[in-house]
């Protein structure tokens, strides 16, 4: 007999409960009115990486990540109260801890039952990941073409292509994908930058709008900066000069000869 961790046995199910949970496609935890598990099926296994016998006699707060951990447990004993069939969290971006530490994307839903006397609550688990990636690309989709709309309108209606730099800065970042990013504008007649766009990279005194002065102290960005200028774009590499600001490499691309971009 399955015991909890203080030695007291765990409730069972009746068979015929037991068959018909283990039928289910989904992953599927019973749990009782103390949040106990009481049964698990072997989809569980497939999802989160515990064998029934793993959880079963162990709180289910151990599924949810660390962070809502406490909360669920205020969360779980209010469901009990009123329970009543429906997904655990409409509109929320549930998470289910995996054996191996990681966390899986899910959607649960609550179905309370008694037997013999005993309330319990039946959660069907779904692996959301697959999802989750489907409505991120669509989102971004749906992102790029407004993006690429507003720099429709900037440029039919601003034919001096500094401006049309300045203004549109904001939506070629959006429009690129990577996780560190920064758009500057050079000024040719006095080698300063003006820092546009950024994303993902701290800068120390150089935040978006303002204009950096002096690049004779980096003498290395300034070369590559401007022997880049007239050139196809080219990957650079140079640990020394960004390394401060977490970027190992990156990729130059020259806008034009008025104004420039990187």
């Amino acid at each position: 007999m399955t015991s909890t961790p203080d030695g007291s046995p765990v409730t069972t199910l009746t068979s015929e409960t037991t068959w018909l949970l283990t039928a289910m496609p989904d992953a599927v935890i019973v749990c009782d009115e103390t949040g106990q598990i009481v049964f698990a099926n072997a989809n569980v296994t497939h999802l989160l990486g515990y064998g029934p016998e793993e959880l079963m006699g162990k709180r289910v707060e151990m599924l949810v990540p660390g962070t809502a951990r406490s909360h669920h447990t205020e969360l779980r004993k209010r469901y009990m109260r009123r329970s009543a069939t429906r997904p655990m969290s409409e509109g929320g971006n549930l998470e289910a801890s995996h054996k191996s530490g990681k966390t899986i994307p899910v959607s649960i839903s609550l179905n309370p039952m008694t037997e013999s006397g005993q309330s319990f609550v039946i959660a069907a688990i779904r692996d959301e990941t697959k999802d989750r990636e489907a409505s991120a690309a669509l989102k971004r989709v749906s992102e790029e073409q407004a993006a690429l709309a507003e720099i429709g309108v900037t440029v039919s209606g601003d034919l001096n292509l500094e401006n049309v730099y300045d203004r549109v800065a904001d939506q070629i970042g959006n429009l690129l994908s990577y996780d560190r990013l920064a758009i500057s504008l050079i000024n040719h007649e006095t080698d300063d930058l003006v820092v546009r766009f950024t994303r993902g990279v701290s800068i120390p005194g150089h935040s978006v709008g303002v204009v950096v002065s002096s690049l004779d102290s980096d003498s290395d960005v300034r070369r590559e900066w401007r022997s880049n200028l007239e050139a196809e774009p080219v990957p650079l590499h140079s640990r020394d000069t960004f390394g401060a600001i977490g970027l190992s490499s990156w990729i130059q691309v020259p806008l034009g000869t008025e104004a420039g971009g990187a």
